[in-house]
């Protein structure tokens, strides 16, 4: 195009235009936008500030809401625009009723894992480092999201969907401020079965990963004329290294009992 084509404008069609443009028009355009704009930010600082006050939600449990939020006004922002121009958002909505049904799933499953969230957090059922089980998984609480809760399990994350905690069943191991360790071994001989109970509280009881604040059971299962089986259930301070806490208590029990019932033999 050559500089006289784009110099040569056609006014009328100007003047066409800017009547086309109404300043009601855009008196409402700046209306619905900046309005939700405002009351984002008014909220967004609200959320903040209770944040600091109560620290009921972690940072990044934050970080999502006020994600969640714009995303909102960005919604309202566009339908609000489109309304203001005259289109029919009903009809648009109907004209893409294949993508509004698969659209409406999609966020009704968002929508449920968001409120099972909020419920997990707010009413904190369990935090970061407790030990749950849920459907069929065990393991440590490493994040709380508002979609998902991870678990290290067997030195692998799982990720369970919040959902599943209100449709479900879950055992919290770590609720009265510990982890409960089961401990099952068996004796070889119970011809001095209390000596050898005694031997095994001394051993429990001068361990310093069992907590001392908390009650630990020590019970006889079986037993007959070959073997006595023992199963102790012990509060221990750290949950990630319970196989080796076990490991070496049983090492110890074992070495002890040995050496006590050589000595009785001798």
């Amino acid at each position: 195009m050559t500089l006289e084509g784009l110099l040569n404008i056609d006014f009328n069609n100007l003047e066409l235009i800017f009547d086309m443009i109404n300043i009601d028009i855009i008196i409402k355009v700046l209306i619905v936008v900046i309005i939700p704009i405002i009351l984002c930010e008014v909220i967004k600082h609200f959320i903040v500030d209770f944040h600091k006050k109560v620290d009921l939600f972690s940072d990044e449990n934050i970080s999502s809401i006020v994600k969640i939020l714009r995303i909102i006004t960005i919604v309202v922002i566009v339908l609000s625009v489109l309304d203001v121009f005259g289109i029919n958002i009903t009809t648009l909505f109907v004209s893409l009723g294949f993508l509004t049904v698969g659209g409406s799933l999609i966020t009704r499953d968002i929508l449920s894992n968001l409120i099972a969230g909020f419920s997990i957090i707010a009413e904190k059922r369990f935090k970061v480092g407790d030990v749950i089980e849920v459907d069929k998984y065990k393991g440590t609480v490493q994040k709380i999201g508002f979609k998902s809760v991870e678990l290290l399990s067997k030195n692998e994350v799982v990720i369970i969907p919040n959902i599943i905690f209100s449709q479900k069943a879950y055992i919290n191991h770590t609720a009265n401020g510990c982890f409960m360790q089961r401990m099952k071994f068996s004796l070889s001989k119970n011809d001095h079965l209390n000596d050898n109970l005694k031997i095994i509280r001394e051993v429990i009881e001068s361990n310093d990963n069992v907590l001392k604040d908390f009650d630990y059971k020590l019970y006889v299962r079986s037993f007959d004329n070959e073997k006595v089986d023992i199963t102790a259930v012990l509060p221990i301070s750290d949950v990630d290294m319970r196989k080796t806490i076990v490991s070496e208590l049983l090492g110890e029990i074992y070495l002890k009992v040995d050496h006590s019932q050589d000595n009785d033999d001798y």
